[in-house]
């Protein structure tokens, strides 16, 4: 079943997309992980250990980095004055 989104709420999901080209622009290996963070999340049966595993990751340093772009964007989204759920 597919779900009917409003333009206003797809514009919303947009911008959050680049998101990581805006601010991991300087770091390219938290972005990698948060990429495969993000798939995993969405990807039924598929965890994120399994994906650090097969990429030879060491799961600790993983989600060192994911937290590193988590925070990074946190960040990047405070300084621009975008509020929680203003994006």
């Amino acid at each position: 079943m597919r779900r009917a989104l409003s333009p206003a709420r797809v514009s919303q999901l947009e911008r959050v997309l680049w998101w990581q080209a805006t601010y991991l622009k300087d770091a390219p290996g938290a972005a990698r992980v948060l990429k495969h963070w993000v798939r995993a999340k969405l990807t039924k049966g598929m965890t994120f250990n399994e994906a650090c595993d097969r990429r030879g990751w060491s799961r600790p340093t993983a989600y060192r980095r994911r937290d590193e772009a988590l925070v990074a964007i946190a960040g990047g989204l405070t300084r621009n004055g975008i509020e929680r759920g203003r994006h």
